[in-house]
């Protein structure tokens, strides 16, 4: 093997291990972990979702079942709220995308452009607001 080709063969190598030590996947990537930590399922007495149209569907668990209260209490399917409540208390985050207002509105999770608005309330009082924005693939969204 001549000179040059192991030279080249030395910066094919180098360049490989760069590559592998910038795209290797990371579970300490910054933003990787829990939308919401510390959120249990079972502490979420309601849920409000709503879309910049006026669109508005809340659901609330009070202690004799799961009702639509905007819907004069009309009864639902309490296992479909504590499936749904135990998914957005198990939300992560895959990576963080940006932490600017601009880009906020370029995703459309900002206060004032979103694809919906989930709040959650807490059997503390507490509230908590998710912005459901633009899905850049299947099986994903933008959230903030």
């Amino acid at each position: 093997m001549s000179v040059a080709n192991r030279v080249l063969a030395a910066a094919l190598a180098l360049q490989l291990v760069v590559v592998v030590a910038v795209f290797w996947p990371s579970s300490d990537a910054p933003g990787a972990g829990q939308v919401f930590p510390g959120l249990e399922a079972g502490s979420i007495v309601a849920i409000t979702m709503s879309s910049l149209e006026g669109f508005e569907v809340r659901v609330e668990n009070r202690g004799d079942g799961c009702v639509l209260p905007r819907a004069d209490d009309f009864p639902c399917r309490e296992e479909k709220l504590l499936d749904l409540a135990e998914k957005i208390a198990g939300l992560t985050t895959g990576r963080l995308v940006t932490e600017t207002a601009s880009s906020h509105r370029q995703l459309r999770v900002s206060d004032q452009d979103f694809e919906r608005l989930v709040e959650i309330e807490l059997s503390n009082g507490g509230i908590h607001k998710l912005y459901v924005g633009s899905s850049p693939r299947f099986g994903s969204a933008h959230v903030r």
